[in-house]
């Protein structure tokens, strides 16, 4: 734990190493859009890799691109955000990709980790003892490496959800050979999609409920543990879930676990435990906790229209939210400034991405609008940078 400004805490510094000077050149182009605008920027010196790196031969490769193209928007004085949290299925990418790469400079996007979808993707209620691996965002991080990183497939197929083990093998395979820094976002506790819910539908309550402490959970986080690759995990706060994440924390303490949707809480009545102080403790005591900030935005309903399901937001008049953050979590955000990363959760279901992204960061800016400058340096993608690299980007 530590406070903005504080240095590095509990991060070892690796031995420096000065990434060379890079200057972008355009990337391949899409058929459906022109190539982004090429970058040209002096990469920083850099804390390197060592004993602590999840970096493969390949990431290693992109590193500089990446280096690069933080730095180029802090070069014009913008705090760049990095997505760890967002999906692209081919249909999505094919039609929405070359508009948001263009928009990703505007908005101040340096770089987004996409995770995929099956493919071909089987019928939502098949249940399949096979999986077939998406290799889209390999594709589409090979075409735009300076500003794509690739996921691992996500966890939302039928084999995830209720069939055999065949999804966590190819998870496990495909971690294994070095071709992704980071694994895709796996539902072990989710309520259906807002876009699917129906009222009175038998199991619309439950879209997802796989503990992290199961059998494929377990072989998760021993993977996570094994390559020091993060592993994001939604699991709504509900209060047995909380217990499941703190035993998982406590029984794989290598494993770096990201909890997504911070303070996204949709059933209070099930979510009794969370809130800061609980928070608070967690990350206390359990350094391989962070979380990510795709939460939804002030004033937004999932199926109750009495129900906000943004915990983190003000209340307003008229049982309204206001656009502020209360002061007891931007103060939590300020203390433990190294543990929450940047989310934008674009996925299947959204809007077009490029619209998508202007609204998700438009609201992660509005979270870190009233924390001190460092603060918002390390969650916009200093914190991102050591979940993907192992190595800590210097405080200016």
């Amino acid at each position: 734990m530590r406070s903005c400004g504080d240095g590095l805490g509990s991060r070892r510094v690796l031995p420096l190493l000065a990434f060379p000077v890079l200057c972008l050149t355009a990337c391949q182009q899409q058929s459906n859009a022109p190539p982004p605008p090429p970058r040209c920027a002096s990469s920083p010196t850099l804390a390197g890799l060592g004993e602590h790196t999840p970096a493969s031969a390949l990431t290693s490769q992109r590193i500089p691109l990446w280096a690069s193209r933080i730095q180029s928007f802090l070069d014009r004085g913008v705090i760049p955000l990095v997505d760890l949290q967002s999906s692209l299925a081919r249909s999505h990418g094919e039609k929405y990709l070359g508009e948001a790469l263009w928009a990703m400079d505007e908005l101040g996007i340096a770089l987004i980790a996409f995770d995929g979808y099956e493919e071909p993707e089987p019928a939502a209620d098949e249940e399949s003892d096979t999986y077939n691996w998406g290799r889209y965002p390999e594709e589409v991080a090979e075409r735009y490496p300076d500003r794509i990183i690739p996921a691992t497939n996500g966890g939302r197929s039928p084999n995830w959800k209720t069939g055999g083990d065949a999804f966590v093998s190819a998870v496990e395979r495909n971690i294994r050979s070095g071709a992704y820094p980071i694994i895709g976002e796996l539902n072990f506790r989710q309520y259906m999609p807002g876009w699917r819910w129906e009222p009175g539908v038998t199991g619309a309550d439950r879209y997802v409920d796989i503990p992290l402490m199961s059998d494929k959970g377990r072989r998760i986080l021993a993977l996570s543990s094994e390559t020091l690759i993060a592993v994001p995990a939604h699991i709504e706060p509900e209060d047995p879930a909380l217990e499941d994440l703190e035993a998982a924390l406590a029984a794989y303490p290598r494993a770096k676990i990201i909890a997504t949707h911070f303070g996204q809480v949709r059933r209070p009545k099930r979510c009794t435990r969370f809130g800061p102080d609980l928070v608070r403790r967690l990350l206390s005591t359990h350094p391989n906790l962070y979380y990510d900030l795709a939460i939804s935005t002030p004033g937004h309903v999932h199926y109750d229209p009495r129900v906000f399901d943004g915990a983190i937001w003000r209340d307003g008049p008229n049982g309204g939210q206001l656009a502020e953050v209360k002061p007891e979590y931007s103060a939590l955000f300020a203390e433990f400034s190294d543990r929450f990363i940047t989310g934008l959760d674009y996925g299947i279901g959204r809007s077009p991405l490029a619209a998508h992204l202007s609204a998700k960061a438009k609201n992660v800016r509005l979270i870190l609008r009233d924390l001190p400058e460092s603060c918002r340096h390390d969650i916009a993608y200093r914190n991102a940078w050591f979940l993907l690299t192992g190595g800590v980007w210097p405080e200016a």
